[in-house]
């Protein structure tokens, strides 16, 4: 084969690429694969982030906060290995505030109990502002 000549074959590709037909026909698919990659992206971004609240849900329970959180029309999942109820981000507030006003208890297994073990003169400061915000947050719920 010479250096100067090419082969048939890319002779008649380079010929094809460059009629208007082809680059018509590539620009349509690129188009058309760029708006379905977007169709797909929006999609996912639609899936609400979901947070978990501290409401333990059990057999007692379970009635009164579908029903609550049904009628105030938050979008919720419950996970069905633990127990824990993850509502939407953007109807955490309101959640919380309907499940309260409906009378649900919290999740109380989480115990502030070890600040008050801890009893020697060399507290950290950490220890303290704990024991403190502690104090306020029993305050508080006596209030309500």
């Amino acid at each position: 084969m010479q250096s100067g000549t090419q082969p048939k074959y890319l002779e008649s590709l380079r010929h094809l690429l460059q009629t208007g037909t082809v680059r018509q026909l590539a620009f349509m698919l690129g188009v058309a694969i760029s708006v379905a990659l977007g169709i797909v992206i929006y999609l996912t971004i639609q899936d609400p982030v979901y947070r978990p609240l501290d409401y333990q849900i059990n057999h007692q329970n379970l009635a009164v906060i579908v029903d609550t959180l049904d009628k105030a029309n938050i979008q919720y999942k419950i996970n069905e290995k633990d127990g824990v109820l993850y509502v939407a981000d953007k109807d955490y507030e309101a959640a919380k505030m309907k499940l309260s006003s409906s009378g649900v208890p919290k999740d109380d297994s989480f115990s502030y109990s070890f600040l008050n073990e801890q009893t020697n003169l060399g507290n950290s400061q950490f220890i303290e502002n704990a024991r403190y915000l502690r104090a306020l947050e029993t305050d508080l719920s006596k209030n309500n």
